[in-house]
């Protein structure tokens, strides 16, 4: 999260000449302090994971500050569902140029006879189904959600309120899926 919100105020700078104020910095600190806290005891470092990291914050950002940049080339264009439709179709049609040449028929294959692991936990193709038409309804949903936050508030704001909902997906996943149990997490916290 903290390290998102670095990246893009310094993409936005660049970019887009947006300066966010004093006090908005400011905030971003104890987020960082409790970052580096929690990372401190940490020994697993390796250089190419650092890179990784590094790679996946900037792209993260740059989403945002390419949708901004976007939108002030083009604010027509940037409707939410327009936008979202179109930016799904494109990415569906480069995944899918990109997939037939790296995959070839196997890709189709796996589709169409998916491996029992995955027949024993969805019970069949035809359940399997439903379970990816609710899965894409839900995530563009959230997209679209964060297209419509996106358009009314800073690009930090928009970045601490993305890393808040993944924690939260988290959270809520593990409680769901019973991984850890409401009155675990309350112990957690005395």
């Amino acid at each position: 999260c903290i390290r998102d919100s670095f990246s893009t105020m310094i993409l936005g700078r660049i970019f887009l000449q947006e300066r966010s104020s004093t006090m908005t910095m400011f905030t971003l600190l104890p987020i960082c302090g409790g970052v580096m806290l929690s990372c401190s005891n940490s020994v697993d470092f390796s250089m190419a994971g650092f890179i990784a990291m590094l790679l996946a914050n900037v792209c993260f950002s740059g989403r945002s500050v390419l949708v901004r940049l976007i939108h002030q080339i083009d604010a027509q264009c940037m409707e939410p569902f327009n936008f979202y439709a179109d930016l799904s179709m494109y990415g569906f049609i480069i995944m899918l140029s990109i997939t037939a040449v790296m995959e070839g028929s196997s890709a189709t294959s796996a589709f169409m006879s998916p491996s029992p692991e995955v027949l024993d936990a969805t019970g069949g193709v035809l359940q399997l189904l439903p379970i990816l038409l609710l899965n894409t309804l839900a995530y563009s949903a959230g997209a679209v959600a964060s297209l419509l936050l996106l358009q009314r508030t800073d690009l930090i704001i928009h970045t601490v309120i993305s890393g808040f909902r993944r924690v939260f997906s988290i959270i809520l996943t593990a409680l769901y899926f019973g991984a850890v149990s409401y009155t675990h997490l309350r112990a957690h916290e005395t």
